[in-house]
């Protein structure tokens, strides 16, 4: 009985096809019996079989869970926040002075990784954000506060922003107490965190009121988007 060269072809053909259709342990059996059928038909057929290399059994990655980042630019910080923390991701928040800070009224203005990459569960979030207050005054010009009396309550904007503030002798008909000179001039338009410096005639500030005085403040050099594009708190 002599069979062709074809049929053993077309066998070793349809065994080595048969691992995609089974596990790793019944493959390795099928293996086995391959190479004695092999064998046998290179009796019978009096040729060589046609043997086609062994290639592994695939494996097939383990799929990485991803989460997409969402669009958090305008929000409240708490509102972002619980949604990263829905999402199952972290969050670390600084303010525009680039220190780590949590404030209630915060407004969300940049995030990293933006919005719309993908992460693994987990990762942290860079959040930077700014108050209400502080993008209410940023985003409109400085205004002229000649004349007037440092801030001493809490209903004045000022009192919450970070104010350095000099001091001289009283000159001409100057009030005792007032603000004589500033920094940016009247009309700046200023960037997001720039140093506000106030000069007050022979005044400083008490337990009482008078506004906190502050060094000069390093702001991160970073080039923010304009909020008003993103916020309503403007």
């Amino acid at each position: 009985m002599h069979l062709s060269g074809a049929v053993s072809c077309l066998h070793l053909q349809v065994t080595e096809s048969a691992r995609l259709n089974l596990g790793s342990v019944a493959f390795a059996a099928v293996k086995k019996v391959r190479i004695v059928l092999l064998s046998i038909l290179a009796g019978l057929t009096g040729t060589a079989p046609c043997w086609v290399p062994f290639v592994p059994w695939p494996v097939a990655p383990h799929a990485i869970e991803q989460i997409v980042v969402p669009d958090l630019v305008g929000g409240s910080l708490d509102e972002a926040h619980d949604q990263l923390e829905a999402e199952g991701l972290k969050a670390s928040a600084t303010n525009i002075y680039g220190e780590g800070d949590w404030p209630d009224d915060g407004v969300v203005l940049t995030i990293l990784p933006v919005a719309g990459s993908r992460v693994r569960p987990g990762t942290t979030i860079a959040v930077s954000a700014a108050t209400k207050t502080e993008l209410a005054f940023y985003t409109k010009p400085m205004p002229d506060l000649r004349g007037s009396m440092p801030p001493d309550n809490l209903s004045d904007p000022l009192t919450h922003l970070r104010i350095k503030y000099t001091y001289r002798a009283v000159r001409d008909r100057e009030k005792l107490g007032s603000i004589v000179a500033q920094k940016p001039k009247p009309g700046t338009h200023m960037k997001l965190g720039a140093q506000i410096t106030l000069t007050v005639a022979d005044y400083k500030p008490t337990d009482s009121g008078g506004g906190s005085d502050y060094p000069d403040l390093r702001v991160p050099d970073v080039n923010w988007p304009n909020p008003c594009r993103h916020t309503k708190w403007c």
